[in-house]
């Protein structure tokens, strides 16, 4: 429904568990064709949903190595809808810590996926590895989420542009 809303404008749709009968979007946004559809998954089902309907895919990796088993899998999903990998971008949602593991929030499990940390070259060396990898974008979360942690960051932005 949403998919249809915003490539296309309007929907006409009764399905198992949700209707819209004679919607439509209004107003339109300026991209004729809607915003693009990213979508972050890792389980086989929203994988699928993903490689059939969605422009961009996002894994919660921090390294290259990490990256490559969800990249094998993504493309996996695309080739079993008929779809051609090369066609879904990808992105990676990368943490950073730095507070030396201090500041690691109790909802989150480093054991399974250990946030980066290091120098700024340390950094944004794992971060062009990533690119390397087939990621085109990533979405940097700083631990703590602070205003100090950005100007941190700020040196490794410096060194990505070189």
């Amino acid at each position: 429904i949403i998919r249809t809303l915003l490539r296309e404008g309007r929907i006409d749709f009764a399905g198992e568990y949700y209707t819209a009968r004679d919607c439509e979007l209004r107003p339109r946004g300026p991209r004729p064709a809607g915003p693009p559809i990213l979508v972050g998954a890792s389980g086989p089902r929203m994988l699928s949903i993903t490689a059939r309907l969605a422009d961009a895919w996002n894994g919660a990796c921090n390294t290259a190595a990490a990256y490559a088993p969800l990249r094998d899998r993504v493309d996996a999903a695309c080739v079993a809808t008929g779809r051609d990998p090369a066609s879904l971008e990808r992105t990676a949602a990368v943490l950073i810590d730095f507070t030396d593991g201090q500041g690691i929030p109790s909802s989150f499990n480093p054991a399974r996926l250990p946030p980066l940390s290091g120098s700024p070259e340390q950094i944004a060396t794992t971060l062009r590895e990533l690119a390397v990898a087939g990621v085109s974008h990533a979405q940097i979360t700083t631990i703590p989420m602070t205003v100090e942690s950005v100007e941190t960051f700020a040196p490794v932005l410096a060194l990505l542009d070189d």
